[in-house]
């Protein structure tokens, strides 16, 4: 429903003599019948499924429990409405779900599962409506369950000792409610360096916790820290990296996300430097199997310049293009790619190209909704 019809609505009812909070319950009340009419019957007159119902028995599955905050919270609204409008099977799960696209309007749809999302009751999960797409640099606020294989290739065409392929995996799990914690395993390729061979240079845990969210405007803030462990293979300085990463959306396709963080060596951290990045992704499409396009600005500004001609910019920039799609129904499944492109000190290199290939296991196995 459009702000101008809620807004004649509201008035109506005002002029009949019902307050904001009457029209609101009444609302509640019209979603809540929608529900019992059309849903209660598999999930539930609470929202909770009986798995002692035969019919589930002899079906072998069991519907969605609605009363599990931390299920309820982290499938965003949007996944639930494609899942109610086409049926389970658009979104690789049980056909048995059937499509209500020619049952209950738009509007209907959105009203039911507003009302669904209060059947969990009140949680500190974050809301998975801010879930948003994976940047290349920047952190998402969001906390993750998924496995993350990320490859990056540098190339500069007038220096190829410089050339170099970086594999990363990182594992993400969720711990209590708003905490992440996460693993990276870092092996890297420096052309004529390492002879094509390569080793594992780096062990990276993290941690990341969310500090603020506000549903209605879907704003999020987290907070977390990264200690970069150099192996022994490495000559470098293990660092301390500190973040703060936020997330909005602005409109039902637009979402916009930054970072600020520092990398630190701990053996100096004057030589280390300070990011801001920020990226907008376009969402035009709620099938996953989609292209989200999105464009990344980052900022890298060291702490200390230095003297001379060895002076460094006062701010290092880049630009990188970049896109998500989902390879499987269920949206679980996804590849990122992207090519970051120096704006300054084009010396740097002349580009570095990314793939990402993300597993969010929360929301099924690897060979699940394709």
């Amino acid at each position: 429903m459009n702000i101008s019809v809620k807004v004649i609505h509201i008035i109506f009812y005002l002029m009949m003599g019902f307050n904001i909070s009457a029209v609101q319950a009444a609302e509640k009340v019209l979603a809540k019948q929608i529900y019992q009419n059309n849903c209660a019957s598999c999930h539930g007159a609470a929202g909770k499924p009986d798995p002692e119902n035969p019919m589930f028995k002899q079906l072998g599955i069991l519907p969605a429990n609605f009363t599990d905050s931390l299920f309820s919270s982290r499938e965003p609204a949007k996944d639930w409405f494609l899942v109610v409008k086409e049926g389970g099977a658009a979104k690789g799960f049980s056909n048995m779900m059937p499509a209500f696209k020619e049952v209950l309007s738009d509007i209907q749809i959105k009203k039911v599962i507003s009302y669904i999302k209060t059947l969990a009751g009140k949680h500190e999960y974050p809301s998975g409506d801010m879930n948003f797409i994976l940047p290349i640099r920047t952190k998402k606020a969001f906390p993750e369950d998924e496995v993350v294989w990320k490859l990056r290739f540098q190339d500069d065409a007038n220096n190829s000792n410089r050339d170099q392929i970086r594999n990363v995996i990182e594992i993400e799990k969720r711990i209590f409610k708003r905490t992440q914690l996460s693993l990276e395993l870092s092996h890297k390729i420096d052309d004529g360096v390492d002879n094509g061979h390569g080793n594992f240079d780096q062990i990276e845990p993290g941690i990341k916790h969310v500090i603020y969210e506000n549903p209605s405007q879907q704003v999020i803030t987290s907070v977390g820290a990264l200690l970069a462990i150099k192996t022994e293979e490495s000559n470098s300085s293990n660092e301390f990296i500190p973040y703060i990463a936020a997330a909005k959306r602005l409109t039902d396709t637009l979402t916009v996300q930054g970072t600020a963080r520092s990398t630190l060596p701990l053996e100096k951290f004057s030589d280390g430097n300070v990011e801001l990045s920020s990226v907008i992704h376009w969402s035009p499409s709620p099938w996953p199997r989609s292209l989200h396009p999105g464009m990344e600005v980052v900022a890298s500004f060291p702490i200390d310049r230095g003297t001379g001609i060895t002076r460094k910019s006062f701010s290092q920039l880049s630009l990188i293009p970049q896109a998500q799609i989902s390879l499987n129904k269920r949206g679980n499944i996804l590849l990122n790619f992207g090519t970051e492109i120096p704006l300054n000190d084009t010396n740097r290199y002349d580009y570095r190209g990314y793939v990402y290939l993300v597993w969010d296991f929360a929301d099924g196995g690897l060979l699940d909704g394709w």
